[in-house]
């Protein structure tokens, strides 16, 4: 009898392994036909309790649940066909029910682990309305690569609907656009951003708040791959049209001021940025509260300036305000979360408080290790930061591998050139210099 063995990877594609004997020889020839169900079968021991879950519920999965007995007691008698056509057809659609009443559903991690993979095999996959409300869900729960999968084909439908060069077609382009620069990708977010850019203009206008909104999210990509030169002129575009189309006090009109503060900011253009995000932070504590999310991501870019400029004490209760607000407001393990910690650390570091800042970046590191990957930029910068800490406190040893993983995912993710990356370059140099010095001064 074949057994159970989940660590032995298929060598094609890479699936942890179903069975002991036999199993690449009989999976191989089947990886391309089953990758959906090998997701399901070879990685999670809840499946069969989850299928009976289902039976339970009358939902007439007879050939599944047999499928699904079958399988480790033999490998050969896998009713591959009802396994892909029926079973994935039917899985799909019983988690798009648990979707759909997902905060009283008991298959939570199933849903948001295997959703999209499904999805194809059900007839929500050509409803480009819930593809894009399925994808918004996965977003704000962190699933940015799944919603990136069905927002290309929520893109595919509104070409296919309605052509290129259409409003719906451009929202739809922004949509996905939007989702890889959640996951640093920021080259073809750019050139989708680009294309929803143009599309809006010749549909309705320069001066639109939907050509607004797209100059914005264009400007967001630039200035993530360090081209702030181009960005700059993209959000005076987008200040201009907010203030025009919704008035001053508006809450788009504060998000664009709090944009143009942030590019400044890293421009070394302080005095100007310190206005727009004062500015921009009266606005959104007076249109959305002083306890929302956008009220925490504003106080960070006013801390971030006052930071730069040497104010730190004024920096860190802004700091402190706005982890407050994001842990409360959005969770202890959201990437915004991450951020005010990091950044929070970096001032306490800058403050020479070591030991008060450690755990804060150890704690945003994992936020983004677990959040948006291993090798997305803002992990690279909580890597950096622990690193430098370590530094100064005369841990080089656990400090360069850190400093090293850094420069690794900025070299990857931005490429050579890129400030983030000079930046990283540079703090692995310094650190490694110190490190030969010390074993030089020891000998």
């Amino acid at each position: 009898m074949d057994t159970l063995n989940h660590n032995a990877p298929c060598p094609r594609c890479g699936e942890p392994a179903v069975f002991s004997k036999n199993r690449s020889k009989y999976f191989c020839e089947q990886c391309e036909k089953l990758e959906p169900l090998l997701h399901l079968l070879a990685s999670e021991p809840l499946l069969p309790s989850l299928v009976q879950g289902m039976l339970d519920q009358d939902s007439g999965l007879g050939a599944l649940h047999l499928v699904v007995s079958n399988w480790p007691r033999d490998a050969t008698h896998s009713a591959t066909h009802c396994a892909y056509a029926t079973g994935a057809s039917e899985l799909g659609g019983f988690l798009w029910c648990e979707y759909e009443r997902f905060d009283e559903s008991k298959w939570q991690r199933q849903v948001l682990a295997w959703l999209a993979i499904l999805l194809p095999s059900t007839q929500k996959w050509n409803n480009w309305n819930a593809l894009e409300e399925c994808a918004e869900f996965l977003s704000e729960r962190f699933r940015y690569q799944e919603a990136v999968t069905l927002r290309r084909r929520h893109l595919a439908l509104s070409m296919q609907a309605f052509g290129e060069v259409h409003i719906d077609t451009a929202e739809s382009m922004d949509a996905l656009g939007t989702s890889l620069r959640a996951i640093a990708n920021y080259k073809e977010a750019a050139y989708l951003h680009r294309s929803a850019l143009a599309i809006s203009e010749k549909c309705l206008g320069s001066e639109h708040p939907d050509t607004g909104r797209d100059l914005n999210n264009l400007a967001l990509v630039l200035k993530a791959q360090g081209d702030y030169e181009s960005a700059e002129p993209l959000y005076r575009r987008a200040l201009a049209i907010a203030e025009k189309a919704h008035g001053s006090e508006h809450s788009d009109t504060g998000t664009s001021l709090n944009n143009l503060a942030g590019l400044l900011r890293v421009k070394g253009n302080y005095e100007e940025a310190e206005s727009l995000a004062r500015r921009a932070l009266a606005i959104v504590e007076k249109t959305q509260g002083s306890e929302h999310p956008s009220t925490g991501r504003h106080l960070n870019t006013l801390a971030l300036l006052l930071k730069a400029k040497g104010d730190h004490d004024a920096a860190e209760s802004l700091y402190r305000r706005a982890l407050a607000i994001t842990e409360n407001a959005q969770g202890a393990a959201h990437p915004d979360t991450g951020t005010s910690l990091n950044n929070l650390a970096v001032l306490l570091r800058a403050k020479g408080d070591y030991e008060a800042a450690e755990p804060l970046a150890r704690r945003a590191l994992e936020i983004a290790e677990k959040a948006l990957g291993s090798e997305h930029p803002s992990t690279g910068r909580a890597l950096n930061n622990l690193a430098l800490i370590l530094k100064v406190k005369g841990n080089y040893d656990a400090a360069e591998p850190l400093s090293r993983r850094a420069l690794a995912v900025a070299e990857k993710m931005l490429g050579p050139m890129h400030p983030s990356t000079r930046t990283s370059r540079k703090i692995l140099a310094d650190l490694l210099k110190l490190k030969s010095d010390s074993f030089t001064g020891s000998t």
